[in-house]
């Protein structure tokens, strides 16, 4: 009796098992939502690793890395942000929260302005470049990340809002 027991044990661990990677499976084919949305395009803008330009209207997902060459960016994010690249610029969407308006992109080169105009929440979002990370909320100012000598050098120009860089 006891060895029954055992083996429908095993049993239904399996099927439990089975049944969790399906749903992952499931899951993962899924269609990503969007998180953003191409407003303007000046000369090509890249999305590296898929090899696709991208076009007004092109859907921005999380995980992206946006790169410009002699070109400029203009997108719109579900959470009322709106970012400008500028040329030789490369940015990256790491983390993006619609509900809370909490987000996380990386700057590794170029010209990035963000206009924020989530200021209900609490939540503050964070721009990192190589050297500072800026926490901004409700804000609207530019970044620039460029080379000097052996490293890059980061400013910020602030329109309107706080920023807090650390």
């Amino acid at each position: 009796m006891g060895l029954r027991i055992l083996n429908r044990a095993k049993l239904f661990l399996f099927i439990i098992i089975l049944l969790g990677s399906l749903v992952q499976k499931i899951y993962a084919n899924l269609p990503k939502r969007p998180i953003g949305f191409v407003a303007e395009v000046a000369g090509e803008v890249n999305k590296v690793g898929q090899g696709k330009d991208l076009l007004v209207k092109s859907p921005i997902y999380l995980g992206d890395r946006l790169e410009t060459s002699l070109s400029a960016l203009k997108a719109f994010f579900i959470d009322n942000t709106l970012i400008y690249m500028g040329p030789e610029s490369f940015l990256s969407i790491d983390s993006f929260s619609s509900m809370k308006s909490k987000s996380l992109f990386s700057l590794h080169k170029g010209v990035l302005r963000m206009s924020s105009y989530h200021q209900k929440t609490s939540s503050i979002s964070l721009i990192k470049t190589s050297s500072v990370d800026i926490e901004y909320k409700g804000s609207d100012f530019l970044i620039r990340v460029f080379p000097y000598k052996t490293f890059f050098r980061t400013q910020v120009i602030i329109f309107r809002g706080k920023v807090k860089l650390r």
